[in-house]
């Protein structure tokens, strides 16, 4: 054809008497020659989609449907998108995939090729389609985040929740992590709901539970809670007598039992939960490091020791000082 659509005329000549019918006066006897158009498709992005939970070998069941709209341009009811295995199946319009809402994947990635068919010309094309499957993250469960209270009201002002991240993610860098306060907006993730991994304050007093978000590049995901617990500290004397013995030789020494002075440090602190170690400077008692060796006999002439009272049972400490 030249043209499209294209005229075409014709006439019916008796082979023996050579008599003609084709009408010169109205040009009637003809027929069209028309070239439908097949869809016009657009190659869709790769679909990317989370494996199964609990499963990890690639292969899941996905949605090709879900890229209709991509592959058309639009929706259009006169159009009719169906997928297939390979290429010669889309040709044929064969059944081997027959419903694209539940596609199991056999390989990871896997080619599959839509056919999109014009219901009234019966005219259709194809595109091909990537479907890459990624794996669920496997959060590591945390230990609890606990951290002592200076007031012991049950509220502590700096959580660092980001301090877990790589606990979490068992030290996988690929993996990002954010905090909820509940489980449903950590599988939901609304935007602006995320607490503040650097400086949360708890809102529920000495213990709750926060719920953390793993998440990779391709957005699957897996939630994990964390506990944060706020431990007492020990409330010993911070008014201690001070401990004075007499100078028997003048020259400003003196054998020192600091072990006599813990009740003096605890106050009314139980002694059977309690520790008591001893410092000669506020530097080393701030550092836990070094204490001193022989507090039963300690000779100096420092003015001022310092003790840090530990609760045995929640392994919090509180700093006093003895003169």
């Amino acid at each position: 054809n030249s043209s499209n659509p294209q005229t075409i005329y014709y006439s019916l000549e008796d082979a023996t008497t050579g008599c003609t019918t084709f009408d010169f006066v109205n040009l009637a006897m003809n027929f069209e020659l028309i070239v439908n158009q097949n869809p016009v498709l657009t190659t869709p992005t790769e679909l990317q989609v989370c494996d199964d939970d609990g499963v990890i070998d690639g292969l899941t069941t996905v949605d090709l449907s879900s890229k209709d709209i991509e592959i058309t341009g639009g929706f259009d009811a006169n159009l009719t998108i169906t997928y297939h295995l390979d290429q010669a199946g889309a040709d044929a319009g064969d059944a081997s995939i027959p419903d694209k809402t539940m596609f199991t994947m056999t390989t990871n990635p896997q080619i599959v090729v839509a056919r999109v068919t014009d219901n009234t010309t019966a005219c259709y094309a194809t595109v091909n389609l990537s479907v890459r499957s990624f794996p669920v993250p496997v959060p590591v469960t945390p230990a609890d985040y606990e951290e002592c209270d200076d007031d012991n009201d049950g509220v502590f002002d700096f959580f660092v929740l980001s301090s877990r991240d790589a606990e979490i993610t068992g030290g996988d860098p690929t993996l990002t992590v954010a905090y909820y306060l509940t489980q449903a907006d950590a599988d939901n993730a609304p935007v602006g709901q995320e607490l503040d991994n650097m400086m949360y304050i708890n809102n529920e007093p000495f213990e709750q539970i926060v719920y953390a978000r793993v998440f990779n590049d391709a957005g699957c995901y897996s939630t994990t809670p964390l506990t944060l617990r706020v431990l007492n500290s020990p409330m010993p004397n911070q008014d201690a007598l001070p401990y004075a013995l007499c100078d028997d030789d003048t020259d400003g020494l003196q054998l020192f039992d600091l072990s006599t002075q813990e009740a003096n440090i605890l106050g009314g602190l139980d002694p059977t939960m309690h520790t008591v170690e001893w410092f000669s400077s506020l530097a080393s008692a701030e550092a836990g490091t070094p204490a001193i060796a022989t507090p039963n006999a300690y000779t100096s002439n420092t003015a001022t020791v310092y003790a840090l009272v530990t609760d045995t049972a929640q392994m919090t400490t509180t700093m006093t000082f003895c003169s």
